[in-house]
């Protein structure tokens, strides 16, 4: 397995999954924007490419959970549905309310993440109808393995999949890139950590479907 400067982010995420927490880190793009070189993108955010390129090589002599590129259609499919359909309904569950309390509590304080509670909101109704879309159309097409490859459910979904990032960037800005005060309480730091979670889940999530599973059944692979 070899990597350069001029490899794209998706690529290398698919290829080797360890480096996803590099990529993290740095805060790149390796899903929906993962179809650019390494170097143009640390270049654009004025990282510094061998730097960055070295951790991710570095990642390689690390075990590896799980290489779903090699693995059935199906069981990719299993791995969405309970790591990240279900845990995305869960966490949604807990950071609503968290976050109603949050801006309730601290409604006078100037760094409040003001309007999080709705865009939360906003982002668990646009997740659930689309997730709803991938279980019972795309997901059930894919596994009957018809003759027609899905080639309309697919750009639906990854239309959509736009727009959650641009949902994700708007989360990210109105929690102040996670940056709270001293000030902040329990409940304040709970939300914050859960809605980066969200975020870091939601991108591994749009990754493994439009850079793993799609490519898998417009190739009409095994699954």
């Amino acid at each position: 397995m070899s990597f350069d400067t001029q490899t794209h982010l998706s690529t290398i995420a698919v290829k080797n999954p360890r480096s996803i927490a590099v990529f993290r880190k740095y805060g790149l793009d390796f899903c929906c924007g993962g179809a650019r070189p390494l170097v143009d993108v640390c270049q654009e955010m004025k990282l510094d490419t061998h730097k960055v390129l070295g951790e991710i090589l570095s990642t390689l002599s690390l075990p590896l959970e799980a290489n779903w590129e090699t693995e059935p259609a199906s069981k990719l499919i299993e791995h969405i549905l309970v790591s990240f359909h279900q845990k995305h309904r869960n966490d949604l569950a807990i950071l609503i309310p968290l976050a109603r309390k949050v801006e309730a509590v601290h409604a006078e304080n100037s760094k409040t993440p003001k309007g999080i509670h709705e865009l939360l909101k906003t982002v668990a109704d646009a997740m659930e109808e689309h997730m709803l879309k991938e279980e019972n159309i795309l997901f059930p097409w894919i596994l009957n393995n018809g003759a027609t490859p899905p080639y309309a459910p697919i750009q639906v979904m990854m239309s959509e999949h736009l727009s959650h990032k641009e949902k994700l960037i708007q989360l990210r800005a109105t929690c102040h890139d996670f940056n709270f005060p001293h000030e902040a309480c329990a409940s304040w730091r709970a939300l914050y950590t859960g809605v980066e979670q969200l975020i870091a889940d939601l991108m591994e999530h749009i990754h493994l479907e439009n850079n793993v599973l799609f490519p898998m059944a417009l190739s009409e692979k095994s699954l």
